[in-house]
């Protein structure tokens, strides 16, 4: 093997995360090697990017592909995540962490994504994605989760909103003001994921607290 062919350290950064593992196989180099320099001939320079790091590891039979994310902490499997949930990309250094909302599992050990304030999904590793359970733990205490769904009242109907796109606009009744949002996702059986206007954080709402927004004529 050439001693010149090496990983540049953003890519190589990107191999172990995707891997889950800080040991690349011997056989990835000499792939990536020739990929980068057939990049940089057409033009391109710096690193390959995840998105040609990801069709190289599947290239050569690599990565996950039973669709079990292990993060250091838990454990999941995306067969159980549902459309619209939300998630956390985690892109290592520079980039850090981005939140999405997951759009699928796809074959080959991916799941596709749209990130905040992005108008295209994308896909990702699963080793890269994880599901967002900041908005619950920051915001929310059992009890007061509790409150939510009682207040959603008999009148709420979860079969409509099941039938809604995430990210359709709504109406947000807060303190008897109304305020413009979108739909995120159905958290529970009485509460909704919602973002308002203005705001950065996402929120849960009762289901008798959200409408869809009229839509002009």
């Amino acid at each position: 093997m050439s001693m010149d062919m090496h990983f540049l350290p953003a890519d190589e950064h990107s191999i172990q995360r995707m891997l889950s593992s800080q040991s690349i196989p011997p056989e990835v180099l000499p792939e990536y090697w020739v990929q980068l320099k057939m990049s940089h001939r057409n033009g391109g320079s710096g690193p390959l990017g995840h998105s040609a790091i990801l069709c190289l590891l599947r290239q050569l039979s690599l990565g996950d592909t039973d669709g079990t994310l292990s993060n250091g902490e838990s454990s999941m499997t995306w067969d159980d995540a549902d459309v619209g949930d939300r998630v956390v990309v985690d892109f290592g250094e520079p980039k850090g962490k981005f939140k999405g909302i997951y759009k699928g599992r796809n074959a080959g050990g991916t799941v596709t994504v749209r990130l905040d304030d992005h108008e295209k999904n994308d896909i990702y590793p699963f080793a890269m994605v994880r599901l967002d359970k900041s908005w619950v733990e920051n915001d929310l205490g059992e009890e007061t989760s509790k409150q939510l769904e009682d207040a959603a009242g008999p009148k709420a109907d979860i079969g409509f909103w099941s039938g809604i796109d995430a990210e359709a606009e709504v109406v947000v009744n807060q303190d008897g003001q109304n305020r413009s949002g979108i739909f995120l996702a159905i958290h529970s059986a009485g509460l909704l994921l919602v973002k308002l206007d203005g705001e950065e954080d996402t929120r849960l709402a009762s289901l008798g607290m959200v409408s869809m927004a009229e839509q002009p004529v």
